[in-house]
């Protein structure tokens, strides 16, 4: 499975390591987990670390769906703070666009190059 969750409650934190090819399927899968409550509550925290993954099988219009669900799910994202790691220049142009197309959201969304800063803006140690 190229989307391992993992769900920390005493960091308030949920972890989405990536690897291979994603798919907008496993993207779309893994949040709709996060936000129906599967297999554990909405965290504040969400990281998405694409390290070991690329995006480069995703089209234009999979991120405008992927970005789609985002809007669609606002509730759960309530004051809450999403950090995606993406090491490579391809990972880190997409993720910014889908940055750019879901502003506004109640969720903030940063795009960081490694896993250390991300757990800092998040404050998380």
């Amino acid at each position: 499975m190229p989307i391992k969750k993992h769900t920390d409650p005493s960091t308030d934190l949920t972890t989405f390591t990536c690897e291979g090819h994603i798919t907008l399927k496993a993207v779309a899968d893994a949040m709709r987990c996060l936000y129906d409550g599967i297999d554990g509550p909405t965290t504040r925290m969400v990281l998405w670390d694409l390290s070991k993954a690329s995006t480069e099988n995703l089209s234009v219009d999979e991120l405008d769906d992927i970005a789609q669900l985002r809007l669609e799910n606002k509730i759960p994202m309530t004051n809450g703070k999403t950090a995606v790691v993406a090491p490579n220049d391809l990972d880190f142009g997409m993720v910014r666009m889908f940055q750019a197309k879901t502003a506004g959201t109640p969720r903030y969304l940063m795009v960081f190059r490694t896993l250390e800063k991300a757990m800092e803006w998040m404050k998380i140690e």
